[in-house]
């Protein structure tokens, strides 16, 4: 971030203050997290009581919430080193969840059952009971959120990204990895 100050001599110079990294996990605190691992148990619970349980479709509901849900865990771990990929992550989430409602709307259209307005009686009281359940949710021990422990590269002095070894003697084994990487090479392990 570039910023504009006068000096001594009265003329603006620009100086360079760094921007501020938004941390990465902690996605089980987020109201999107948390929203659909709800829409996620809910979707499982239906299905297992209104579907056959070798259902194509059943199949194809839960799956959608789970791939919400782990788009949105991914995309978190991305927050601080690959912004792009990150919202890359949650507008997949965003699709899958999508097509997780079409499938509700396909199932009540088919059997002639009433679908709910968006500021129906029934529709506000889920929403607070959703609401609800993430103020008192009971597990507050989340591991995700390292931000604090994210180590900076002693070279360059940027973060350093979690990485995972694909081949050797420590196939996967996490280890923090260069963010110039090949130039940069000896992780730091864990």
């Amino acid at each position: 971030m570039n910023t504009t100050t006068p000096n001594q001599s009265g003329r603006s110079v620009q100086s360079q203050k760094p921007e501020r990294l938004r941390p990465a996990g902690g996605y089980r605190t987020t109201a999107s997290s948390q929203t659909t691992t709800l829409i996620y148990d809910a979707t499982y619970w239906f299905c297992e009581k209104f579907f056959d349980p070798h259902s194509r479709l059943a199949d194809q509901m839960v799956m959608a919430t789970r791939n919400g849900w782990q788009n949105i865990a991914e995309g978190s771990r991305f927050a601080t080193t690959a912004p792009q990929t990150e919202l890359r992550l949650l507008n997949t989430a965003r699709a899958s969840l999508e097509e997780l409602l079409l499938d509700f709307e396909d199932y009540f259209f088919h059997r002639h059952l009433p679908q709910w307005a968006r500021d129906s009686k029934q529709a506000r009281v889920i929403r607070a009971l959703a609401a609800q359940l993430r103020r008192d949710q009971s597990d507050q021990s989340d591991r995700s959120d390292q931000s604090a422990s994210i180590p900076y590269c002693p070279r360059c002095g940027k973060l350093m990204p979690l990485r995972t070894a694909k081949t050797g003697q420590h196939t996967g084994r996490q280890f923090w990895g260069y963010t110039n990487y090949p130039n940069s090479k000896n992780p730091v392990e864990l």
